[in-house]
């Protein structure tokens, strides 16, 4: 189940760490850092579900969050444009130490890529190619690209692992 508060320390964690926090280089992050959590741990981070967007996959419910502009947030983060400022720190205590792992990795790894190369690198995902555009990305494609050998995949789908 989606966890809004893990998202929204989500969003600052990211923003704090990469040179131009907007809503496309905190969505590619969080994308690349779930494939990485997803294929060593079997879960995403926030439970999010991503959505097959013209510029590559969105966590769709981090992402309404930060176009929202809702007051709720404030305390967090604003947006100006699509850019996020972070308002305080992260509170590192919502995330397990692998969670935090994942989310470095995926920045030390990705963050220095331009919008375009980004987009270019979450094209490449057959996940968001066989998506129809502004449709879900289901777990079970993302899964089947990460681990062709369909373990991953029999684990998510085990209700007793």
């Amino acid at each position: 189940m989606f966890d809004r508060t893990k998202a929204i320390e989500t969003i600052l964690f990211i923003a704090e760490r990469v040179e131009n926090p907007t809503f496309h280089t905190i969505s590619k992050m969080l994308y690349f850092a779930d494939k990485i959590h997803l294929e060593e741990y079997g879960r995403l981070i926030c439970d999010d579900r991503y959505i097959a967007m013209e510029y590559g996959p969105v966590p769709s419910s981090v992402y309404d969050i930060m176009k929202s502009n809702d007051a709720i947030f404030n305390d967090a983060f604003v947006t100006d444009g699509f850019v996020v400022q972070p308002r305080r720190k992260s509170d590192l205590d919502e995330f397990s130490q692998s969670d935090i792992k994942c989310m470095e990795q995926a920045i030390q790894e990705y963050s220095s890529y331009s919008f375009g190369e980004l987009t270019d690198i979450s094209h490449q995902d057959s996940a968001w190619k066989n998506a129809p555009r502004d449709r879900e990305m289901t777990l079970e494609s993302i899964a089947k690209m990460i681990d062709e050998s369909g373990d991953l995949l029999e684990y998510l789908q085990d209700k007793h692992p």
